[in-house]
C-alpha cells in the first residue's frame, strides 16, 4: 500500500494544551478529547469501508491535510489543527508520528459542510517531496 486516501466529513478542534489533571477538568480540552474519539470513530468506519490497512512500517512518510471550512476562520491556529488531526490519526492509520518528514496543509473554503481530507504515504526515492 503506497498511500492511505480519506476524506472525514466533520470539523476540526484544533489541539488544546493539557496537563493530566486539566483533562478532566478543562471545558477545551474536554471537548478536543471527545472530539478526537469521534474522529478516530469516523477514520476507523471508512477504514472498514474501503478495506484499508494500518500504516505499521517504520519508514519516512508523508501527510497532505486539507481543511475545509464552511467559513475560513483565523481565530484558529493552522499548526494547531494539523496536530489535532495527526494525534488522532496516531495509532490508528500509522503507529507513530515521528516518522513524518514531510507535512502539507490548507484551509479551504467549502460550498459544502466541513471536512478533513487526508492522505498519508510513505516517502521513497521517486517521492521525496511526498506529493
Amino acid at each position: 500500500m503506497d498511500k492511505i486516501e480519506l476524506l472525514i466529513e466533520m470539523d476540526v478542534i484544533p489541539y488544546v494544551r493539557m496537563t493530566q489533571r486539566s483533562k478532566y477538568v478543562n471545558e477545551r480540552a474536554i471537548a478536543y478529547m471527545d472530539w478526537m474519539a469521534n474522529f478516530r470513530i469516523a477514520i476507523h468506519q471508512k477504514l472498514l469501508k474501503q478495506n484499508f490497512p494500518q500504516l505499521l512500517v517504520k519508514k519516512p512518510m508523508y501527510a497532505r491535510i486539507m481543511f475545509y471550512e464552511t467559513r475560513v476562520r483565523h481565530n484558529r491556529d493552522l499548526d494547531n489543527m494539523i496536530k489535532a488531526v495527526m494525534d488522532a490519526c496516531q495509532g490508528v492509520l500509522f503507529r507513530n508520528d515521528m516518522w513524518f518528514d514531510h507535512i502539507d496543509s490548507k484551509r479551504l473554503l467549502s460550498p459544502g459542510g466541513p471536512a478533513v481530507e487526508i492522505e498519508l504515504g510513505y516517502l521513497d526515492e521517486s517521492n521525496k517531496d511526498g506529493m
